[in-house]
């Protein structure tokens, strides 16, 4: 699926997909990522979140999480991340918010706070200023690729002492492994968000030689196309994001 954003003199396309882990063919499970997107007259929201495994809600949790932090960057200024006075305070407002919507859902499901556990990784496009804020939490990660086809690792997976082990939005020191990033993206050309599953693109800090040349080359389609062959062993999400202009979108 591709949707394309014209604002001002640039066209943004977005394109997403969801794999099954082959490891839950055999059973009746589905899909724990989750996908959002967004856009209004200036921003361009994208998110993925991967529910924990073994919580019972967090395919629910995940999808209440994005459209929380969502809509906290839609209230706020496109500019108050970058150029808050005091920035050590954004994470604990974002916490904040985010706690108070899964507590809230708990009680009214009469279920475990730890229940709606999940990763959470959101990228909003200001296509009026032409730059980006990343909110990231957990062990999905984020590549970026410019112009000059550099490909970089705008935000890495945070794992624990092992690759099984990552923070949570119910994590009691979530606060302190929530990243958030900003930067301009007048160099960027492709920006990929991906959750855990998708290790044919990264794997914890290792992008590999095949996948950065398809991702600084290949169509958006053609990332997805080998996302899905790669028959990923837990579930992966990725969303492509190309940044064009109006004329070669």
């Amino acid at each position: 699926m591709r949707t394309t954003y014209f604002r001002n003199s640039r066209a943004v396309s977005v394109s997403q997909t969801q794999i099954l882990g082959h490891h839950r063919h055999n059973t009746d499970s589905s899909c724990e990522d989750v996908l959002f997107v967004k856009a209004t007259d200036r921003l361009l929201i994208c998110g993925i979140a991967d529910g924990k495994s073994d919580a019972q809600y967090g395919v629910i949790g995940g999808q209440v999480s994005l459209e929380t932090v969502a809509q906290y960057l839609e209230n706020s200024n496109p500019d108050s991340i970058k150029n808050h006075p005091f920035p050590d305070e954004i994470p604990f407002m974002i916490t904040i918010s985010l706690r108070k919507r899964l507590l809230d859902l708990a009680h009214s499901m009469n279920a475990n706070f730890k229940d709606f556990a999940s990763t959470l990784q959101i990228l909003v496009v200001d296509m009026l200023c032409n730059t980006y804020s990343l909110i990231h939490l957990g062990d999905g990660c984020v590549i970026g690729a410019e112009t000059n086809g550099h490909i970089s690792l705008m935000s890495a997976p945070d794992n624990g002492l092992t690759a099984y082990q990552t923070w949570l939005t119910t994590s009691p020191n979530a606060i302190s492994h929530l990243r958030i990033t900003t930067g301009s993206l007048e160099q960027k050309k492709r920006l990929l968000l991906m959750s855990d599953g998708a290790v044919c693109f990264c794997k914890g800090r290792n992008i590999p030689h095949h996948a950065r040349a398809l991702i600084n080359t290949g169509s958006a389609e053609e990332l997805l196309q080998y996302l899905a062959s790669s028959n990923p062993t837990d579930d992966a999400s990725c969303i492509v994001i190309d940044l064009g202009d109006a004329e070669n979108p």
